[in-house]
């Protein structure tokens, strides 16, 4: 990530910690690591989705249609491989943009409704 030009804080959470991390650090954009445990992970972004004021992008070590299908319904705003930088920018990029929209569309709502 550093080498993208990203400040990455790198923590290791249970799932019943991610909202007191997200509290104290206040992420613009929230990177979780699928190893083997998938449901430990999308545990984690279903909170990190409810709790936190930035996108969720999944970083996958292997393509995995049905687990990044699975993360979307969770909240994933985009997902990458992590060993190529170049798809982890383009990630990164596409969930920013899909948050800032998301964020938009809210404000519009809330404009319309007063």
């Amino acid at each position: 990530m550093r080498s993208l030009g990203h400040e990455p804080t790198e923590l290791t959470v249970r799932v019943d910690e991610i909202a007191d991390a997200i509290a104290r650090d206040d992420p613009d954009l929230s990177l979780v690591v699928v190893h083997q445990d998938d449901e430990h992970a999308l545990e984690l972004i279903e909170e990190i989705g409810e709790f936190s004021n930035g996108p969720v992008v999944a970083v996958l070590t292997e393509e995995d249609p049905e687990f990044v299908a699975r993360a979307a319904r969770r909240g994933i705003h985009s997902y990458a491989r992590q060993e190529t930088p170049p798809s982890m920018q383009i990630a990164i990029e596409i969930a920013l943009r899909r948050w800032g929209e998301r964020r938009d569309l809210s404000d519009d709502l809330q404009r319309r409704k007063s």
